[in-house]
């Protein structure tokens, strides 16, 4: 949530709030109590050359922010840290969409962690994962991403 103030008439000053805009896609990951775990702003990355760059070239990703790889079809997702200059979680959604798997993976590391039945992957800063767990609901709202 933003605030907002406002100079009012007399110096009076008037609190206002705003939606957070998010020119990306709202991915948000909720447990089985309901509970939001995750709610974050992600760029969206759709074809294969974005998909294959993901957040290579970025010195960090701000809080609260992420990148949402959409693959065209359901099957086996490969992510890798390498040449990566910060830490990541990975967390892997089927069709569902729900949480297959949360990964870890630090700066520059070489390892690929691959999960089958993945339709999107999420890669926010670590930690930014919260307590999101296979089978978790995903929405994904906005920024054209597919529904």
């Amino acid at each position: 949530m933003i605030q907002r103030s406002l100079a009012g008439v007399g110096g009076l000053l008037l609190g206002l709030s705003a939606c957070d805009p998010c020119d990306g896609a709202r991915v948000r990951i909720a447990g089985a109590d309901g509970e939001v775990s995750v709610d974050v702003c992600a760029g969206l990355s759709i074809t294969e050359d974005e998909r294959r760059t993901g957040l290579l070239g970025r010195s960090s990703l701000d809080d609260g922010t992420g990148l949402l790889l959409v693959f065209p079809v359901t099957g086996e997702a490969c992510i890798t840290g390498e040449g990566m200059e910060f830490a990541i979680d990975v967390v892997f959604i089927d069709e569902g969409p729900r949480v297959v798997a949360v990964e870890a993976l630090g700066a520059f590391d070489a390892r690929s962690i691959c999960e089958p039945g993945v339709r999107y992957v999420l890669e926010v800063s670590r930690g930014e994962s919260g307590g999101a767990a296979p089978g978790d609901r995903v929405s994904i709202e906005g920024g054209g991403a597919p529904p």
